[in-house]
Order: structure tokens, then C-alpha cells, then sequence
């Protein structure tokens, strides 16, 4: 079995946090008044880091284990008539938590993080960023269904 198909096996989604976010808007750009689709859009996707906790139950001295994966998202819209970096940029932090049936090696869990973690977020992100943008005033932005992380190579687990 491979590590992420055992990692697969072992963990079950429990929640989806926000942990924190920002929105900045450069001076001079006025959201209301841009077109976003005039805009270039660049996404940010990054696997920070993953978390295990063993939980001991005092009724019956059992543990059980929990996995914490936390990812960082952003979008940069740029005006290419402008010589500012970008016009506006949204970013969000967001915590997925799982149970685990056993405690998994660092493989595994590297593994589930890097190519798994981000599924369950990726919905929560496209909500947030959607919302941010009607709140600006703005046309809304495509956001792809699901976009890679592009840290898949590195080991996230702290």
C-alpha cells in the first residue's frame, strides 16, 4: 500500500478553519470602478505545515490521534496599465483537521498533506475569495475548480 493511499485509509475529515486573512488594496484602485476580468490574476497555494496530536481519553486511557494541516492561499490581481506590483491582494490561512485511527509515519502524513489536505479546503478558499470580491464592489473572479500546491515536493510536517 502506498503511503497516501494508507494515510487515505486512516484519516477522516472532522472541520475547515479560517486562521487568518487579509485584504489589501493599492492606493489609486478603485475596485468598483475596475473591471476584474481587465485584471492578471496570480495565485498563491502553499502547504505551510502539518500538526499530529495524540489525545488521551481519561475514561478508558485510549488515544486518539489528530492531524492538522495548514495552508496558505492568495490571489493577486494586477493592473498591467499600472506600474504598481498589484492592485489588490486577498490571502487567507486556513486549518483542515482530521481523526486518525492510528498514529501514521511522517511519509504518510506528508504524503495526505501535499496532495489531499487542499481538496477539502479548496471549497472554503473559493467561497472566501468570491465573498472578499462582492464585498469590494468587484466583478467577480474565475477561480479554477482546483489548483495544485506548489510546494508538492517539500515536506510540510513540522
Amino acid at each position: 500500500m502506498t503511503p497516501l493511499q494508507e494515510a487515505i485509509n486512516s484519516l477522516s475529515i472532522e472541520d475547515v478553519c479560517l486562521r487568518s486573512n487579509s485584504t489589501k488594496i493599492s492606493n489609486g484602485f478603485e475596485p468598483k470602478y475596475n473591471k476584474s476580468d481587465e485584471l492578471k490574476i496570480s495565485f498563491k497555494h502553499l502547504v505551510e505545515h502539518a500538526e499530529t496530536y495524540e489525545i488521551e481519553e481519561p475514561e478508558d486511557g485510549d488515544s486518539s490521534y489528530i492531524l492538522r494541516v495548514f495552508v496558505e492561499l492568495g490571489a493577486r490581481l494586477k493592473d498591467e496599465s499600472s506600474d504598481q506590483e498589484h492592485a489588490i491582494e486577498i490571502e487567507a490561512d486556513f486549518v483542515a483537521e482530521y481523526s486518525m485511527s492510528t498514529m501514521l509515519s511522517k511519509e504518510c502524513i506528508d504524503e495526505f498533506a501535499l496532495k489531499n489536505a487542499s481538496y477539502h479546503i479548496w471549497p472554503y478558499w473559493r467561497e472566501f475569495l468570491m465573498s472578499q470580491c462582492m464585498r469590494l464592489g468587484m466583478s467577480k473572479i474565475a477561480v479554477p475548480t482546483f489548483q495544485v500546491a506548489s510546494n508538492q515536493k517539500h515536506h510540510p510536517q513540522k
